[in-house]
């Protein structure tokens, strides 16, 4: 289980990357998701079935762990470990990879009951920024 502030960061992040995508905000999204022309050109087509992309919308905040048609408004996959379990008497070595979780929320379309698809993407745990990277809208 991830912790409650764990995860509203992350609903968070995510709901700012949808909130720029949803304005078209091409400065925020190259700043804080570094996502540029091309790439924002890919996201767009991958969504063309949706007409009006400012009825895009994430699941309720207090909804993140309802648990309905498969899964979870939020849906976390990676593990948190410290590695506590190194011997004490190793130097410990800089890590060569970032610490992350790959992450998938719930989109959903104004109006509509059931979601649409997923936003998926993985986020940092170090204080890497951007903390979240977008990767694809799952439909």
């Amino acid at each position: 289980m991830y912790p409650l502030k764990l995860k509203t960061e992350i609903y968070q992040a995510i709901a700012a990357f949808l909130d720029a995508y949803k304005r078209q905000d091409t400065q925020t999204l190259a700043e804080q998701f570094d996502i540029h022309g091309g790439f924002l050109e890919e996201i767009d087509e991958m969504l063309d079935f949706i007409e009006d992309k400012a009825k895009l919308r994430l699941f309720p905040l207090e909804e993140m762990d309802k648990f309905e048609c498969g899964s979870t408004g939020l849906s976390i996959f990676g593990d948190l470990s410290d590695d506590e379990e190194e011997e004490e008497d190793k130097e410990a070595e800089p890590e060569s990879e970032e610490e992350s979780v790959g992450v998938e929320a719930k989109l959903y379309e104004e109006g509509e009951a059931q979601h649409i698809g997923y936003i998926v993407g993985e986020y940092y745990l170090n204080g890497q920024e951007p903390a979240f990277i977008f990767q694809y809208f799952s439909v």
